[in-house]
């Protein structure tokens, strides 16, 4: 099915006034659109259903661990092929296959979680990475705080929690110190065919230290309308079984993500949130 076609309220031709109007809005929250824009892509006079107009290549990938990495799915604005863009695992409902890919479900639920200082009520975030040395968490509003133009995304979060745990610093004193010989016999020495960890005791560690997270931030992940975790898939299975009542919140990151600190888990949650508007063509018209 092809994307649908969303009209300018103002003329169909894209006027050199319109393009920088565009451009001038800067980030786009996906929680906090601008008014027109908001005006365009929930239109209600549009000849076709709402569509999102998922590639195929992500309509068979769709498991809360994708293989595809993006996860983006595309619109058109102003009647042109400008596209819109953001993750759809932002979306708390309309994410799974069950869910429906296509129609209304998607952009009707955008809708809904557009920003509106007349509710009250914030709904909560918390973003965790699993690194091999420290685990690092935040626990964030998805209403930003108001801002001034030079202010970004980033400068207006609101951090409610937020947490790094070492997960080596204390028991590695208590390992003896390897000689080179050691280190380099360890180096060369390949894995198992079962894949079995040639040091039990940093998953061991790892796990401990996770689990003692999880416990003390058991408030704030019960509060979290979505759960995003850096982490691998036995990782996963083994702080979020699927019989845990958290297990439906967790999303993966459709992206890359670095080291385990509060500053990559800000950047990882501007890059969730950013929408992006593209316009290309609309500054080669002009």
């Amino acid at each position: 099915m092809a994307s649908t076609q969303i009209t300018s309220p103002r003329s169909d031709k894209n006027t050199l006034s319109q393009s920088q109007e565009i451009q001038a809005w800067g980030e786009l929250y996906i929680f906090d659109l601008p008014k027109p824009l908001r005006g365009a892509l929930f239109a209600n006079d549009l000849i076709l259903p709402y569509s999102l107009a998922p590639q195929t290549s992500v309509e068979t990938s769709e498991e809360i661990w994708p293989g595809n990495l993006e996860w983006i799915k595309r619109i058109k604005l102003y009647s042109k092929a400008y596209r819109f863009e953001f993750f759809r695992c932002v979306l708390p409902q309309s994410f799974g296959r069950e869910s429906g890919l296509i129609f209304d479900k998607p952009l009707s639920e955008l809708r809904r979680l557009q920003y509106d200082d007349k509710i009250l009520g914030h709904r909560r975030w918390t973003l965790i990475i699993f690194g091999k040395e420290k685990i690092a968490a935040i626990h964030l509003q998805t209403d930003l705080l108001k801002h001034d133009e030079n202010e970004t995304i980033k400068d207006r979060l609101v951090i409610l929690k937020d947490e790094v745990k070492p997960v080596l610093a204390v028991e590695t004193k208590k390992v003896h110190s390897k000689t080179k010989k050691e280190r380099l016999v360890e180096k060369l020495t390949p894995k198992s065919s079962t894949g079995v960890d040639r040091d039990p005791m940093n998953k061991d560690l790892m796990k401990q230290a996770g689990s003692e997270l999880l416990v003390s931030w058991e408030t704030e992940l019960e509060k979290s309308e979505l759960i995003f975790a850096g982490a691998t898939k036995k990782e996963i299975s083994t702080f979020f079984p699927e019989s845990s009542s958290l297990y439906n919140k967790l999303r993966s990151f459709p992206f890359d993500f670095g080291s385990p600190n509060i500053e990559e888990l800000k950047r990882c949650y501007v890059k969730l949130t950013t929408a992006k508007l593209n316009l290309d063509l609309l500054t080669q018209e002009n």
